[in-house]
This record gives C-alpha cells, structure tokens and sequence, in this order.
C-alpha cells in the first residue's frame, strides 16, 4: 500500500461552501414534497431501506430528538467516547476515521445525507473510531433507550436498521478492497464512481456527471491510502485521460464508463 501522509490534519474551514446546493439540495426538497406527509429524518433513512408501516412512521418520529447545525470541522463523535445514541446527518458530508498517536489519520467512510452517524451506539461501552464533519451539516440525535424500546416493540424497525449496518459493512468491505488491491488511479476512479452513484440515490434527478465533492487533496489521500503528492498525481493523470475534471470543488465526470472501467466498479454492494 502506499505511504500515508505524516502529516496531523489542519482544521477545515468553517466557511466552506454547503454540498448540498442545487446539485443536492433541490432533490432532496423535490423528493420531500412528492412524498406526502414529511418524514422525520430517521423515518425517511430507514424507509429508503426497508418500507415502513405509518404506525412504525409514527413510532420513530416520537423518539428522533430536535435537529442541530454543526460547523465544518466539528466532532459528532470522537473516538473512547461513551455513546449516548446516535443521530443522522440530514444534511452535509462527514467521515469515519481513526487516529494513530502520531497524528497519522485514516479515513474509512464518507458520510452523505440520510446517513447514520453511528448505529452501533445503541450498544457499544465507547466508540472505536470518530466521526467529524467535512461541511457545515445538520445532525438529528435519537437517545439510544428511545430506540431500543422502539426496536423491541417494532421487528420491522430492527430489520431496517439491520439492513442499514449491512450497507455500511458493504461499503466498507469494497473500500478495504480498493485499499489493499488496486493501484492509485484505480482507486480514485473507484471511490468517485461511488460517490456518483451514491448522491445518485439521494436525487435520482441529479446529474452524476457533476457533483459537490468537499474534500482536500489531503482528505482524499486519507481516504486512499496516498500521500497528498500522489493524490495531486493521480488527479492530473485522469485530468489527462479526460476522465474527469475536478476544480472549485466540484467533480465533473467526463467518460464515466471509462472511469467505472478503471475503477473495476460494480454497484451492486451499495443495493440493500
């Protein structure tokens, strides 16, 4: 695998401009109104898994708490902490990721919106990792005991959320896979093909030829397994190839059955 960069993180910019603009943001208001009634965001992520009844509606709307806006940067979990619940990210991007005490990070999951923060706080004693905002994002916290009685008294409610740590493991499964098998270009190719895919599901009206993509050079490189001077590298080749563009923050995917070809990408481990 490539040398990782040695470098600790910088602190992210406060101000960064919000991923879910009118690429993002528009489906998901679209998708809202075309749905009837307004599901609270926890409903809305585990109906997308799993098609819940109005009584299980209902039941997990009464227990998702108030929504709060965090800061680019800002820690929604850190890792030893002791888990009072869970909460998902309505809105903005965040990452998984673990640190070595030398500063050296890993980052090992991309949060977009609609996603569990951390479903395994309903029963874990601390945290194993962190999670942190990569934009401004809005959260929403559900107490853990609220969850679980509603687990207990709802089967399909526990189905969905099993379905939901299943797509995560999935995710993660392909990522230690494009790290440990594939070259840098391959990688990266990868790693844009499922985030194409996965805001696809998020609007299926938006474009996945352009999209927000809110990461550094050195966070993509975190995510890959690359130094930021390869992470440069690999961005000019497949600028080269006409594969993509990436400037300002948003990726525009020129070819994407060539870059799907590179990246040997298959979608079918992000189908619950």
């Amino acid at each position: 695998m490539d040398t990782t960069s040695t470098a600790t993180a910088p602190a992210r910019e406060a101000t960064y401009a919000h991923p879910l603009d009118s690429l993002t943001r528009s489906g998901v208001q679209r998708a809202l109104s075309s749905a009837g009634p307004v599901m609270s965001g926890l409903t809305r992520k585990l109906n997308s898994v799993l098609p819940l009844s109005a009584a299980e509606h209902l039941t997990l709307d009464a227990v998702q708490g108030v929504s709060t806006l965090v800061k680019a940067g800002a820690h929604i979990v850190r890792e030893g902490d002791r888990p009072t619940g869970f909460c998902v990210l309505l809105d903005g991007w965040a990452f998984r990721y673990k640190r070595l005490p030398g500063g050296q990070r890993q980052i090992f999951a991309l949060l977009l919106p609609g996603d569990l923060c951390e479903i395994r706080s309903m029963i874990s004693s601390h945290a194993d990792h962190g999670v942190c905002t990569l934009t401004p994002a809005t959260l929403v916290r559900t107490p853990a005991d609220k969850m679980l009685a509603a687990v207990r008294d709802h089967p399909r409610i526990a189905e969905a959320l099993w379905r939901a740590a299943l797509l995560d493991e999935a995710i993660m499964r392909a990522w230690l896979f494009n790290l440990g098998l594939r070259k840098a270009p391959a990688r990266m190719a990868h790693l844009f093909c499922e985030l194409a895919c996965r805001l696809r599901a998020i609007d299926p009206t938006s474009d996945d030829g352009a999209f927000r993509l809110p990461l550094t050079q050195q966070e993509l490189g975190e995510s890959l397994g690359l130094t930021s001077v390869h992470v440069n590298r690999v961005l000019q080749y497949l600028r080269a190839e006409s594969l993509i563009d990436f400037r300002n923050g948003v990726l525009k995917v020129l070819d994407m059955a060539r870059l799907r070809t590179l990246g040997e990408f298959d979608e079918r481990y992000l189908k619950t």
